[in-house]
């Protein structure tokens, strides 16, 4: 049986980027117009859809998906 890939959506990826460019949350907000319970909910779903428990487990996701070139979006 052929496994699914996980991919992130377009604004998944946008945020967990933004989450691990240093910038606070509060300017990422302001700057994309994003709402903070927005960004939270994007968050929550990359955590749930790639089973991970804290921001910490999805900076080391995302790390080794782009140093290997795995990282895919919708």
């Amino acid at each position: 049986m052929k496994q699914k890939v996980k991919k992130y959506s377009k604004k998944e990826y946008q945020v967990v980027k933004y989450l691990f460019s240093g910038v606070s949350i509060e300017s990422i907000c302001k700057e994309q117009s994003f709402q903070k319970k927005t960004f939270s909910t994007h968050i929550g779903n990359v955590k749930n859809k790639f089973g991970l428990q804290s921001k910490q487990q999805i900076y080391y996701l995302f790390l080794i998906q782009k140093r290997l070139k795995l990282i895919e979006y919708t």
